[in-house]
């Protein structure tokens, strides 16, 4: 608020609040979470297929920010890509292993501000065969020997597995039975078996 008063007699003021609002300035251009990515993904698959995603931050705030806009600036041969407002990159054409198996794209990320700060990044995309074999997993017999009157729970077990598919990542789930519903457990990605510590003695 500020007073603005005279030298009269009687002396006379008047008063304004003025308002003052610091703006941002572009001055930051956006940062993604990494410098180049690799993407795999299998051929044949149908166009709008999610491929990958790059993530994107900007230090300055609204309107110099977000949203974020994308553009592909070369390697995406026969159109074959797209990328959208949220940097996930699609599939914008069916691919195949003999017409192309490695596309290299540098992609532009922009802001919003005036003017518009830009980012690139390099993305590498393998197309892959489709899935030819299952997966193979070891039998694992387990006996637990509990000196209490129940056994406490933890680990007791490593699933292993393999699969001949170089690319097809492995992940493990439970098909219990009746009489094991709740009692174990299995971490998806290590394989490792839990059991609670409710496990009565009996074959599961």
């Amino acid at each position: 608020t500020i007073r603005a008063s005279d030298f009269g007699s009687p002396q006379l003021s008047s008063s304004v609040f003025i308002s003052i609002s610091v703006l941002d300035v572009n001055d930051n251009p956006p940062t993604l979470t990494q410098d180049n990515y690799t993407f795999f993904v299998q051929e044949d698959k149908m166009p709008g297929w999610a491929v990958g995603q790059m993530i994107v931050s900007d230090v300055d705030t609204f309107p110099n920010g977000a949203p974020f806009s994308f553009s592909i600036l070369s390697g995406n041969a026969d159109l074959a890509f797209r990328v959208v407002s949220d940097g996930t990159l699609y599939t914008a054409a069916r691919l195949s292993t003999r017409a192309r198996s490695l596309y290299y794209l540098q992609v532009r990320v922009s802001d919003s501000g005036f003017p518009p700060l830009h980012t690139d990044s390099w993305i590498t995309v393998k197309v892959i065969e489709e899935s030819q074999f299952a997966p193979t997993v070891l039998p694992l017999e387990v006996f637990i020997i509990a000196y209490q009157e129940r056994w406490p729970g933890g680990e007791i077990g490593h699933l292993i597995a393999s699969d001949q598919d170089p690319y097809d990542t492995l992940v493990f789930a439970l098909e219990t039975t009746p009489t094991g519903q709740g009692q174990f457990s299995v971490e998806p990605r290590s394989g490792v078996l839990t059991a609670g510590p409710m496990v009565d003695a009996g074959r599961y």
